[in-house]
């Protein structure tokens, strides 16, 4: 996206990546050492105005430091599905980017009985704790990070439009 609103004000395209930063005070370096100082002075004043930056926004700085943590470093494991209609609990509940959630609230549960999903227990499915967006619930958390991206396209673009860009 910063590319094309780069390209959009006219400018060198090369180098240009969406800048953000750990604080408010090292903004305008990352926009400069990211080449977006290249894009039309509004554009700037939009990107400055969505506060890309820790204490600023800090849904746009998770999503940032999750788009380039471990890049290129793991395999995701994805799958097309997994079911499970019934859970026998042996051990300890908890697992890493885990929970189980009961009906009678969040914890562990006794072990050696069986449970049956959606009725007697409800999985959450988090972030783990060592990630950008720790503990999120994922569906939720990427909701928000759509609606926010979709919110930034939707700014730059009207801003554009505006211009006739």
């Amino acid at each position: 996206m910063a590319v094309e609103i780069v390209r959009l004000s006219q400018g060198n395209t090369n180098g240009v990546y969406f800048p953000t930063s750990d604080k408010f005070q090292n903004l305008e370096a990352a926009i400069k050492s990211k080449n977006f100082n290249r894009a039309d002075p509004e554009a700037i004043d939009l990107l400055r105005s969505l506060k890309p930056y820790r204490e600023g926004n800090p849904w746009l700085r998770a999503l940032h430091e999750t788009d380039v943590s471990n890049k290129h470093k793991f395999v995701v494991p994805t799958t097309q599905g997994v079911r499970v209609d019934r859970l026998f609990i042996h051990g300890f509940a908890e697992l890493i980017g885990f929970e189980v959630r009961g009906v009678n609230g969040i914890g562990s549960f006794p072990t050696g009985t069986e449970y049956t999903v959606g009725t007697d227990i409800f999985p959450v499915l988090r972030f783990a704790p060592d990630q950008p967006l720790a503990n999120g619930e994922v569906i939720s958390t990427l909701n928000k990070l759509i609606d926010l991206s979709q919110d930034i396209v939707e700014s730059f673009a009207a801003l554009f439009k505006k211009r006739g860009g």
